[in-house]
């Protein structure tokens, strides 16, 4: 029987993101088998030194310098970078997650499901996945104002928090991660603004440290960590079979917002149209006809139909499709569930529909929508969007 690959993990599990990270390389090593897995949490600047000596084949690192990774790559012995952190890209093939695609995920959670018209965008610029999630999210709201902020620890002078009182509420800010978010929350509030009535706070991550401790609880993005894992550990295994290292990094679509009460407001001036949205969130679009937002809101059908058009842009119908299709999109990326029982339980009456729906929205199917999601490559929200006009 042939000796166990001997695989070395660099990892900072202080973090969630890397402790998904490690749960998703642990799923593919043990189906995989034939891998002897070390974790080691702190890279020592000589660290590259004992690999050969040690017999490692391959490496899974968090790159987050330069001087950690070029004797790395001077080695020769396969290695993977998680780490979307250096603006210099490093000739370690990559598998990261899709940061401009969280970016344009977050603009679109604001924009659609919570009709703000006001953003602001806070995060370094000098850490890679920051950059590009700022970048995804101003791209998506560029008809509207977008300020940047620096952190508070970056920049704590008065001119700041003037900037930051004067934002136009209410107002949708991004955070780079979770750590961030959390410290705007304390801000705002210290200025005394309502969280989320005037000001709403996501971040990324889904931190339960930051999350659920916070004193409003924290909304997050939620990104595909194990997934990340799990292709870092294939591409692992395929560099020590003797495959050519990918040209470009491996990118995976974020997972999902997880709503907490940081951005648990829809910011609508017309408060029947408000309860009616709140009622088809509120049960993810599942089995919701206009007819029983009629019923709700007591209003004639052409009355509620010009009333959701002015306040969102946007018919009844349209609205009860959207969510569903959100919905759909979040179990497609996040479980195994088959495709026919996503359909049922989103409200579509047979497969068909979604798929029909999946086209017009991102032009692909459900599996083809699942499997990119999964970490192709390709941004999703590269494919334009299509509204049904119905």
């Amino acid at each position: 029987m042939s000796a166990n690959l001997r695989i070395r993990l660099y990892a900072d599990v202080v973090y969630s993101y890397s402790r998904g990270v490690l749960r998703g390389i642990s799923d593919f090593a043990k189906l995989r088998g034939g891998w002897d897995v070390e974790f080691i949490p702190q890279i020592d600047p000589d660290y590259v030194s004992t690999l050969k000596g040690d017999g490692i084949s391959g490496v899974i690192i968090q790159a987050r310098s330069q001087e950690q990774a070029e004797p790395l790559i001077r080695s020769g012995i396969p290695a993977v970078n998680v780490a979307n952190v250096l603006t210099t890209p490093i000739a370690l093939p990559s598998v990261f997650p899709d940061d401009r695609a969280t970016g344009v995920m977050a603009a679109d959670y604001f924009l659609r499901e919570k009709n703000l018209r006001s953003f602001a965008f806070c995060g370094p610029s000098d850490i890679e996945y920051s950059r590009l999630r700022k970048e995804g999210f101003c791209a998506t709201v560029q008809s509207q104002p977008c300020v940047i902020l620096k952190r508070p620890e970056d920049d704590p002078s008065p001119q700041r928090l003037e900037i930051l009182k004067s934002l136009p509420r209410p107002v949708g800010i991004f955070c780079h991660n979770d750590a961030c978010a959390r410290a705007i929350i304390r801000e705002v509030t210290s200025l005394g603004a309502l969280v989320p009535d005037e000001v709403a706070v996501l971040g990324v991550d889904d931190d339960e440290i930051h999350c659920e401790l916070s004193g409003v609880r924290l909304s997050s993005i939620r990104l595909n960590t194990e997934q990340i894992g799990h292709e870092a550990a294939s591409l692992l295994g395929r560099l020590i079979a003797g495959a050519p290292r990918p040209q470009q990094p491996i990118l995976v679509y974020p997972a999902q917002v997880i709503t907490r009460r940081s951005t648990d407001v829809i910011a609508l001036p017309d408060a029947e149209v408000a309860a009616a949205v709140r009622f088809i969130r509120d049960r993810g679009g599942r089995n919701i006809s206009v007819e029983d937002l009629l019923d709700q809101t007591r209003l004639a059908r052409r009355t509620l139909e010009m009333r959701f058009r002015k306040a969102l842009g946007r018919s009844p119908y349209q609205e009860i499709r959207r969510v569903q299709i959100e919905r759909a999109r979040s179990l497609l990326s996040g479980t195994d569930r088959p495709v026919r029982e996503i359909a049922d339980a989103c409200g579509f009456k047979e497969t068909r529909q979604l798929s029909t729906a999946f086209h017009e929205r991102f032009g692909l199917s459900p599996r083809q929508y699942r499997r990119k999601a999964r970490g192709d490559g390709e941004s999703i929200d590269a494919v334009p969007a299509v509204e049904n006009a119905r």
